[in-house]
């Protein structure tokens, strides 16, 4: 009984001191735009982070957040109704990226969604090219408690991209 004793200690202790835990969770995708499609080779679903809605995104990412040129929390009212926002804008390629994705959704009524951590945030289309690099990442849930650390985090991702 205590050679049991000993070898399930030492086991333990063995596992959980041994093994060392990475500090930064790796996603599968990189937080940004994505066109949303069909269920096909190359597709890769993505789960809506408030509720049970499921989406295929495009391998291609339209845009990554870490490269906008601004980014913070606003309120917009639309339809009569206050909604609290993270409003990107982008510059230079990503903003001619923005204004083509825009464009194509406005001539096939196709959707982008924005990918935060592994799950879709926000879902958008356009009905025409949006030339302004202005993206706005928004969601009937969303408050303003929920959204500073988002930003906080993908501020702090475009550091790490030493684009700050």
């Amino acid at each position: 009984m205590k050679k049991l004793l000993l070898i399930v200690t030492i086991g333990f202790l063995t596992i959980s001191c041994g093994v060392k835990k990475s500090k930064t969770t790796q996603y599968e995708f990189e937080n940004g735009w994505y066109f949303v499609t069909t269920s096909k080779k190359g597709t890769k679903p993505v789960k809506d982070r408030f509720g049970a809605e499921v989406v295929y995104e495009e391998a291609e990412r339209i845009v990554k957040s870490s490269e906008h040129s601004k980014i913070g929390i606003t309120k917009q009212n639309w339809g009569g109704k206050e909604y609290t926002i993270i409003e990107l804008i982008y510059e230079g390629e990503a903003k001619l990226k923005w204004a083509d994705a825009t464009e194509r959704m406005s001539k096939t009524e196709e959707r982008a969604v924005f990918i935060y951590n592994d799950e879709f945030i926000s879902m958008l289309s356009s009905f025409l090219r949006k030339e302004n690099g202005y993206a706005s990442i928004s969601h009937e849930n969303f408050n303003e408690e929920m959204l500073a650390p988002i930003v906080a985090e993908l501020k702090v991702q475009k550091n790490d991209d030493g684009q700050y």
